[in-house]
C-alpha cells in the first residue's frame, strides 16, 4: 500500500520499517560521522536571549497522510502565532506549502517565511544547533540527524531534512561546523555553566554512533558545545523513536537546578528508567562541587487525560523557553498540568508561563520543544 494512503505516527512508521533500512544507513552514513577538527564551540542554555525561534512547516503528507498532516499544520502554527507575541519566529517552508502555511499564518505580525526544502516539522533535530566560537561569532552545528537513528529508511521526504541544515545555515549566513558524532539537538541540554546532560540510551545507541565509545562521544559534545561536564541520564525504554531524547526527560532549570520527570504509575512502560534517571542526577549533585536542586515532576496519568494513542507523548520537559515566556505543553490531567506549571513559574518568574494543549503532534509522537530551534542573539 503506498504511502499516501496511510496516516500514520512515527512511532507505528518505527514498528512497520525493521531493521533492513537500519543496516543499510549505517553502512552508507555512519562511518563518516568521525570527522573531528580543531574549531572548539560553546553552545548558550535555552534561556539566555533569542534573537528569534527556528521551526519548519510540516509538508509530510506522504508520512501521515492528507488528514493528519492538516491538523498537524493547524496545531503547528498555532503554537507558533502564540510564540510570536514573545519573539521573531522564521518558518521554513517547501515552496508548494508555502501557500497553506500563509494561509494559516493570516495577518499574524513576527513571523517570516523563508522558502527551504523542508519535509517534517521538527526543527530541534534537523535544523543546527548555533553556538558560538572563540571571537564570538555565531557557528551551526550540523548535528548528522539520521532520521532519529535511522527508524524511517523508506520515506524518501526524510532525505530532505537529512540536508536542511546547510541551506537553512546558508539563508541566516551562518557558517556550518561539522559534528564529529550523530547528536541531534534534542539529545543534548546544557546550564550555561559548564555542564551538558544526554542519555545514554540516545547517543550510546548503535543506531547512531556505533563507531565512537563513551569517551569519544563525550570528548566530542564537550568540543562543540563548551561543556565541562557531562550528565548521562539512563534515558527511556518505551522510547523506541528517539531512543530517550533528554528534552523529553529532564531540563536544565539553571545552573544549579534539574527538574526531572517521574510517574508514580508502576505500570508505566519508562517507570524504572525514570526512576533510574532520578537517581543518577541526585548521586551527581550529592557528589558535585556545584549541587543541583534536583526536581521532580510527574508525568501526567493516562486515566486522567482524554483518550490517547500509546505512543502519545506527554512530557512536561518538552517546553520552550522562549524571550519572555515560557510555553509549556498541556494534556488534560488538572493536577498535574499545575504542578508541572508551578515548576516553571519558581523558575523563571520574571516570564509568563503559556500552557498550550497538544493534540495532534503528541499523538505522532512529538511536542512543543520538538518544533523549535535556537536562533542566539549575537554577542556584543
Amino acid at each position: 500500500m503506498p504511502m499516501s494512503s496511510l496516516s500514520l505516527s512515527r512511532r507505528d512508521w518505527l514498528r512497520a520499517s525493521g531493521a533492513l533500512g537500519l543496516t543499510l544507513a549505517l553502512s552508507a552514513c555512519q562511518k563518516k560521522t568521525s570527522e573531528p577538527t580543531d574549531l572548539r564551540l560553546s553552545v548558550e542554555p535555552e534561556w539566555a536571549r533569542h534573537e528569534a525561534t527556528l521551526m519548519t512547516f510540516c509538508a509530510a503528507y506522504s508520512q501521515f497522510g492528507e488528514a493528519t498532516t492538516r491538523a498537524l499544520q493547524e496545531e503547528q502554527i498555532r503554537f507558533a502565532r502564540a510564540l510570536a507575541q514573545f519573539e521573531p519566529v522564521t518558518l521554513f517552508v517547501a515552496p508548494d506549502a508555502r501557500e497553506r502555511a500563509q494561509s494559516l499564518i493570516e495577518d499574524a505580525s513576527n513571523i517570516t517565511l523563508i522558502e527551504a526544502p523542508a519535509f517534517d516539522m521538527w526543527a530541534r533535530d534537523s535544523l543546527a544547533l548555533i553556538g558560538f566560537d572563540a571571537a564570538g561569532q555565531r557557528v551551526g552545528i550540523n548535528t548528522r540527524f539520521n532520521v532519529w537513528g535511522e527508524k524511517v529508511p523508506d520515506e524518501p521526504g526524510y532525505d530532505r531534512d537529512r540536508a536542511l541544515a546547510e541551506p537553512v545555515l546558508q539563508a541566516l549566513d551562518i557558517p556550518m561546523e561539522m559534528a564529529g558524532i550523530v547528536c541531534e539537538a534534542g539529545a543534548l541540554d546544557v546550564d550555561g555553566a559548564g555542564r551538558l546532560m544526554t542519555s545514554e540510551t540516545c547517543l550510546l545507541s548503535p543506531s547512531r554512533n556505533p563507531y565512537q565509545g563513551r569517551k569519544e562521544v563525550e570528548a566530542e559534545l564537550k568540543r562543540l558545545t563548551g561543556a565541562e561536564e557531562i550528565l548521562w541520564l539512563y534515558g527511556s525504554d518505551a522510547d523506541t523513536l528517539s531512543n530517550g531524547h533528554v528534552d523529553g526527560l529532564a531540563r536544565f532549570l539553571s545552573d544549579s537546578a534539574v527538574m526531572v520527570e517521574v510517574t508514580e504509575d508502576r505500570s508505566h512502560p519508562d517507570y524504572y528508567a525514570l526512576q533510574d534517571n532520578l537517581r543518577r542526577l541526585r548521586r551527581y549533585s550529592a557528589d558535585a562541587t556545584r549541587p543541583l536542586d534536583v526536581i521532580e515532576v510527574q508525568r501526567p496519568l493516562r486515566e486522567e487525560m482524554p483518550q490517547r494513542a500509546a505512543y502519545f507523548i506527554a512530557s512536561y520537559a518538552k517546553a520552550y523557553i522562549a524571550n519572555g515566556a515560557v510555553m509549556m505543553p498541556k494534556y488534560g490531567d488538572e493536577v498535574r498540568d499545575e504542578a508541572a506549571k508551578a515548576v516553571y513559574a519558581r523558575a523563571f518568574p520574571d516570564r509568563q508561563i503559556v500552557q498550550m494543549e497538544v493534540n495532534a503532534i503528541g499523538e505522532v509522537g512529538g511536542g512543543l520543544h520538538d518544533l523549535t530551534q535556537v536562533l542566539p542573539a549575537p554577542k556584543g
